[in-house]
C-alpha cells in the first residue's frame, strides 16, 4: 500500500517540475506565449490541488487501515483497534495529518510553483533564443 501511494505521490512531483519542459517547446514554434502563461496557471492549479488533495486522502486511507477510529471520543476508542506495533506509525500519521488543512498548503505550493514556472519559463525561452542547436 506505501509502494503505491509513493508512487502516485512521485508521478504527480514529476508532473509538476517537467511539464514546463514539454510547454516551452510548444510555444516557441508556434509564437503564443499567452497560452503559455494561461496553460502554466490552469495546470499549476490543477496539480497542486491533485497532489495535496491526495496527499490528505492517503493519509486517512492508511489511518484507517492501521485501525484508527476518527470518531471516537476517548483515546482509548480511537486507538482501540490500532495493534501495538502500529502505534509509532499511527502517530507520525496523526501527526503529518493535522495542522493546516490540505487546501491552504495547495495554495502556498500554487504560489511558490507558479512563481518558479514563470522564471524557469523565461529561462528556457531566452534558451531557445540564444541556441541554434536546440532548434534542430
Amino acid at each position: 500500500m506505501g509502494n503505491i501511494i509513493d508512487t502516485i505521490s512521485l508521478l504527480l512531483v514529476v508532473a509538476i517540475v517537467a511539464y514546463p519542459f514539454f510547454l516551452v517547446p510548444y510555444t516557441e514554434k508556434h509564437s503564443k506565449w499567452l497560452w503559455l502563461v494561461v496553460g502554466v496557471v490552469v495546470l499549476n492549479i490543477f496539480l497542486s490541488l491533485a497532489y495535496w488533495a491526495f496527499d490528505d486522502w492517503s493519509t486517512r486511507w492508511q489511518l484507517s487501515y492501521y485501525g484508527y477510529d476518527f470518531y471516537g471520543m476517548s483515546e482509548k476508542e480511537i486507538y482501540g483497534n490500532v495493534e501495538p506495533c502500529d502505534r509509532e506509525r499511527v502517530d507520525h500519521l496523526l501527526s503529518h495529518y493535522m495542522g493546516i488543512g490540505w487546501p491552504l498548503r495547495a495554495m502556498f505550493m500554487y504560489v511558490m510553483v507558479t512563481v518558479l514556472h514563470l522564471v524557469l519559463c523565461l529561462l528556457l525561452h531566452l534558451l531557445f533564443k540564444y541556441t541554434s542547436w536546440l532548434k534542430k
